[in-house]
């Protein structure tokens, strides 16, 4: 099936000939179903119009009549005599036509988009002026559109055109509005087309849509080609004329690459709010193969599959991209985990779940806390209970313990197991326990977490309620991001023992791998905008 949407503009119908305007106008004057159409009092003039095609020596000579005039006048005149139609011509239809017909396209079905404002300009004071919009309309051109139709038969066959005009909605205004909405505003164009497009039906999916966008006011134009693309995706076959142009008249272009453009667009919008899995979703046919890892890799990141990133991201060609990861996740580096963890919390925030935002901030912290746990006390660490292998425990083995760790011991234990369970104020205790007391009393942001972040978080987590902003940042004892972000990032400092500049904007940005992932994500989805 084969359907053709076309919009029609004020100045698609012309005339070849000026001889007979005056004498079908006066006719139509006194017609009196007619009178009122075209109530005009002052006499309604043809521009003239000359054009010299590109690769001809001759020029062409065409009138224009404003269009509602000019179908109230040529629709009557061809009605009562048929020879008055070879007045006319149809620059871009003919266009369009001819290459549907030397491509051997027939087509099933016709829709012609018309504009009809009669309601918008409702004083004759208004249409006295002959620069209206409202005599712009094409609504009055459908039978001599029909007539157009009937001529080309041998291409279109006993085609009926089908015809939906966009009336500007006018039930909403306020008697006093002096705004207009009419077809040249975008917002309102754009939802009144989503309406009309809704009304086609009967087009099965593997039909092939052909439409012509070029003509009407630019709002309509782009209204018709964003919500047929939207509507019919890869199904779009657009028709595009040159007048100009006597070699390439028209062409017609498939709808891949303004999918691709639109679908990048929307792919940009998803990227900055760190919606990974809807880029991929969108753009990723499009992508190459190096971008597909780095989106991948990515969607690993935004669930804290830390490790499956690392793994994912070694598999790119940039090998300097290879190398910081490599030398970041080395064995040694048993912090650098918790460092995405810590950005992953700043996204959250930049998202408004502040609810995640506490849950990864904390989550950083008390996670490093584990692994500094499992790093410097190796030998005493290990999954004690079976009923539960993902928690650690520390035993008294093999060790020589200070004063403040045998204090931390006793006060902690289990005398039935002789461990101690490395999860909440015990995780935290022995951290405090294995570090002299100034360096833990001196450092007022770990302090903090112990303290106050720590039941704070206890506290939210076991109620089902929301998180406000504030009360993020005031579990952390801070009352703005920037403060929060630099407090989560000293914490991780002070427990690995790494020197990452807090001073800086966006510091766990800044440390984040993630951060040049992103970095090259930008440049392949959002080249033109790389600030994003």
């Amino acid at each position: 099936m084969n359907v053709w949407i076309i919009t029609i503009g004020s100045s698609d119908v012309q005339l070849t000939t000026d001889k007979n305007w005056n004498l079908l106008c006066d006719r139509a004057k006194e017609n009196q179903d007619l009178k009122k159409k075209l109530n005009f009092q002052k006499k309604i003039e043809l521009t003239k119009s000359v054009m010299k095609p590109k690769g001809s020596d001759s020029a062409i000579t065409r009138f224009i009549a404003p269009a509602r005039a000019m179908g109230i006048v040529y629709g009557n005149a061809i009605a009562e005599r048929a020879e008055y139609y070879h007045d006319l011509d149809f620059p871009l239809l003919n266009n369009f036509s001819t290459l549907l017909n030397q491509k051997n396209i027939i087509l099933d079905r016709i829709i012609v988009i018309v504009t009809d404002q009669t309601d918008l300009f409702a004083t004759s004071s208004e249409k006295n002026q002959i620069y209206c919009p409202y005599w712009q309309d094409t609504c009055t051109l459908e039978e001599v559109i029909k007539q157009y139709f009937h001529h080309f038969s041998h291409n279109f066959g006993k085609i009926l055109p089908e015809f939906l005009a966009l009336e500007p909605d006018i039930e909403n205004l306020e008697p006093a509005s002096t705004r207009k909405p009419g077809l040249d505003d975008w917002n309102e164009v754009l939802e009144l087309v989503q309406r009309k497009f809704a009304s086609i039906t009967d087009i099965p999916e593997d039909a092939t849509v052909y439409v012509s966008h070029q003509a009407s006011t630019p709002a309509i134009s782009s209204a018709i080609q964003f919500v047929s693309l939207s509507g019919f995706g890869e199904q779009v076959h657009f028709l595009v004329s040159n007048v100009d142009d006597r070699e390439h008249p028209a062409d017609i272009i498939r709808s891949g690459k303004y999918l691709e453009g639109i679908k990048f667009e929307q792919a940009k919008e998803l990227l900055k709010n760190h919606d990974y899995a809807g880029v991929q979703l969108l753009v990723n046919d499009y992508l190459d193969s190096e971008t597909k890892i780095l989106l991948e890799a990515a969607i690993k990141w935004n669930f804290a599959k830390f490790d499956e990133f690392a793994q994912k991201l070694v598999q790119h060609s940039d090998r300097d991209l290879v190398k910081t990861f490599n030398d970041r996740t080395q064995p040694e580096n048993w912090w650098w985990t918790a460092y995405e963890e810590g950005y992953l919390a700043v996204v959250r925030l930049q998202q408004k779940n502040t609810v995640e935002a506490m849950f990864h901030s904390f989550r950083a912290v008390e996670g490093l806390i584990r692994e500094w746990a499992v790093w410097k006390y190796q030998s005493q660490i290990r999954a004690s209970n079976l009923e539960q292998p993902r928690t650690l425990y520390f035993h008294n083995e093999n060790i020589k313990m200070s004063r403040e760790l045998i204090y931390w011991f006793e006060k902690y234990h289990s005398k039935k197991y002789s461990n101690v369970g490395l999860f909440g104020e015990p995780l935290f205790e022995l951290l405090k326990a294995s570090h002299p007391p100034g360096k833990w009393h001196n450092n007022s942001d770990i302090k903090t977490v112990a303290k106050i972040t720590k039941e704070e978080r206890n506290s939210t987590f076991h109620q089902l309620l929301g998180l406000e902003e504030l009360e993020l940042f005031k579990a952390w004892n801070t009352d703005k991001s920037k403060d929060w972000e630099k407090r989560v990032l000293s914490c991780l400092n002070f427990i690995s023992e790494q020197t990452f500049d807090l001073s800086i904007k966006c510091p766990l940005e800044k440390t984040s791998l993630m951060s040049q992932v992103r970095k090259k994500l930008k440049k392949a989805i959002a080249p033109n905008n790389i600030q994003t």
